[in-house]
């Protein structure tokens, strides 16, 4: 079904009102559904002003919704604006009722259980939370020892496992280890250059002279020559000091400490 241009499409909304007291009787009344803003198609080159979409009396027959209908889609990609939302009114033949509003997007794929939106504007009714005590999704009932207890005071003692806690503080630095083994014997090293010379050390006290030998004279044979008095004498024997006897001078034979001893 087209919606109020051939290209604008419709999703489905719907929902179910029962009466109070016994018998499930569906709850009459009656709905407005209201487009708000004017919307324009380039597609289908046209114009389509603000106002009531549908209108009409809530359904009563058993079997089928209260409200069952097709509501144009505000994210149609063929209607140029954005932003608006469809409203739909409901109010109860019973007057004590209060009135429902609802302010809703409707997708172009999909639809729209007003069971699950809250009312809104003046028409919302006080709202009362009721969350169960001792049993799935409400609180938890705990006796006077501290025990959890069902909403029939029974004692659980459930076999599952709760989640994990957050992780603890982080522990204290251990002791330091034991020293590790010794390591293998390094390269030997670069040899290193002289050093400077050192002063030179005082001198040494000045040592014993000791004794002379007291000189000695050889005895030489008589007859021996040692040399003549016509040659010259060796200078190698210069540490001799030789005794000249008989008549003749040695001349120039006789040095220092030579004696000669005049035959008589």
């Amino acid at each position: 079904m087209a919606g109020p241009t051939p290209s604008w499409n419709l999703s489905r909304v719907h929902c179910l009102w029962y009466s109070q007291g016994a018998g499930s009787n569906l709850k009459p009344g009656t709905y407005k559904v209201t487009i708000p803003a004017r919307i324009t198609s380039a597609v289908d080159d046209s114009v389509v002003p603000a106002g009531v979409w549908d209108s009409g009396d809530l359904n009563v027959r058993a079997g089928s919704p209260s409200l069952d209908i097709l509501v144009p889609a505000t994210d149609d990609p063929d209607i140029l604006e954005r932003g608006w939302k469809v409203v739909i009114e409901v109010k109860f033949t019973d007057t004590s009722a209060v009135p429902e509003k609802y302010i809703i997007d409707v997708p172009v794929s999909g639809e729209v259980n007003l069971r699950g939106i809250t009312p809104v504007g003046s028409s919302n009714p006080p709202m009362t939370s009721t969350i169960p005590i001792g049993a799935p999704g409400g609180f938890v009932l705990y006796d006077k020892n501290g025990d959890v207890r069902d909403a029939a005071g029974n004692l659980v003692t459930g076999s599952g496992s709760g989640g994990s806690g957050l992780p603890g503080p982080t522990g204290a630095t251990g002791p330091v280890g034991p020293a590790g083994p010794t390591g293998a014997q390094g390269p030997p090293g670069i040899q290193g250059v002289a050093g400077p010379t050192g002063p030179t050390g005082p001198a040494g006290p000045k040592g014993d002279p000791g004794t002379s030998a007291a000189p000695t004279l050889a005895n030489i044979p008589a007859g021996s020559v040692l040399f003549s008095a016509t040659s010259a004498r060796p200078s190698s024997r210069a540490d001799v000091m030789v005794i000249f006897t008989g008549s003749t001078d040695p001349g120039t034979n006789a040095l220092d400490n030579d004696l000669w001893m005049p035959a008589s």
